[in-house]
């Protein structure tokens, strides 16, 4: 019986270092109230905010549970509302009026202001960018000009009310949460401003606890608690939930990165610097052309952390909108084919 679980911890460790990414095939073209879009900007579980074409004069959509709600129209008070990555059902948003900028949450219809951080009178501006669980975040600027912080960032929960405005160096930012209400921030004396020779510190907040993760710059968490991050602009690495590390893609990165997503599955997505798309599950990059059936090149595809699935115009075909790409197989299977793997050993034990 040892033997078996020892086989079985072994293949289990060999099929996650060795995996490779799925196979993409298009499923379907992206049509909100019969008419294709022109971008989705963010994606979670299905639903998704986007920006619609001529034929919807250039409106904006919020397309949620397949329900699509005509953004520009619901508030035509406010110009330029800009729906950010969720929490658990709230969205987090930016709008603006002519001589004021509002950040918050959009939920059940409403758009809701979140105040910023404020010193010794003095308001700052916030910036939402983000969320996940049941949390959304982001940064405040410019409050006040004896502020010691050049940007506080901000973690927000609508659902309980709860707030933590991040302050530990002179710039900070929220980068996101996990449905396990694990947050992530990035925090440094340097400005946050992109990947490139960026060394910010990466921090985790779980069960009240702050953590230190590392140096590098932060692009996500995912529901296993995962944490994404890239250390300058020359690799990308995995922090697990246990606080052990290891570089993605190490077989082979020799390109430099400018953008990584990540979904439940561990698949890693990272946007160059020359605008091509790489892909890895493991210790080895794929050309994401490579990955997607058909052959298709994809134009700045966005990934639903949740399904896995890739939204993005094709390269040459720009004018048919958006298509969703979807997984293949599933992830649905491979969870599937884990649970086969699993009762055949049960079955050997009993023989």
């Amino acid at each position: 019986m040892k033997r078996q679980v020892l086989f079985a911890f072994g293949l289990l460790t060999f099929l996650n270092s060795h995996a490779m990414p799925p196979m993409y095939r298009r499923a379907e073209r992206i049509l909100v109230e019969g008419s294709p879009v022109r971008v989705v900007r963010t994606v979670y579980n299905g639903s998704f905010f986007a920006y619609g074409s001529e034929s919807h004069d250039f409106n904006d959509f919020l397309v949620e549970d397949g329900k699509a709600t005509n953004i520009t129209k619901k508030f035509p008070q406010f110009k330029n509302v800009e729906i950010a990555q969720p929490g658990a059902g709230v969205w987090a948003a930016r709008w603006q009026e002519p001589f004021k900028q509002y950040s918050g949450y959009y939920k059940d219809g409403k758009l809701t202001e979140v105040v910023p951080w404020t010193w010794n009178g003095y308001r700052g501006s916030l910036y939402m960018t983000g969320g996940g669980g049941d949390w959304i975040g982001g940064y405040s600027t410019g409050a006040g000009p004896e502020n010691p912080h050049k940007t506080v960032g901000l973690a927000y929960n609508p659902k309980t009310g709860e707030r933590i405005d991040i302050a530990d160096d002179r710039y900070n930012q929220f980068v996101g949460a996990s449905p396990n209400n694990t947050l992530v921030y990035m925090s440094d004396w340097s400005e946050i401003a992109g990947t490139f020779e960026a060394t910010h510190g990466i921090f985790r907040i779980k069960n009240g606890v702050n953590k230190f993760l590392g140096y590098g710059f932060a692009f996500g968490i995912n529901r296993h608690d995962q944490v994404l991050s890239s250390l300058a602009t020359h690799s990308m690495w995995m922090t697990e939930a246990d606080g052990s590390v290891w570089q993605v893609g190490s077989q082979n990165t020799n390109f430099q990165i400018t953008y990584g997503a990540l979904d439940d599955f561990g698949n890693v997505l990272a946007y160059r610097v020359d605008e091509k798309m790489m892909i890895a599950n493991g210790d080895t990059w794929f050309p994401l052309e490579s990955r997607i059936e058909g052959g298709y090149s994809l134009d700045n595809p966005m990934m639903d952390p949740v399904t896995g699935s890739l939204y993005s115009r094709i390269k040459g075909r720009e004018s048919e909108g958006v298509y969703r790409f979807d997984p293949v197989p599933e992830p649905g299977t491979l969870a599937a084919l884990g649970l086969g793997v699993a009762a055949l050993l049960r079955k050997k034990r009993q023989v």
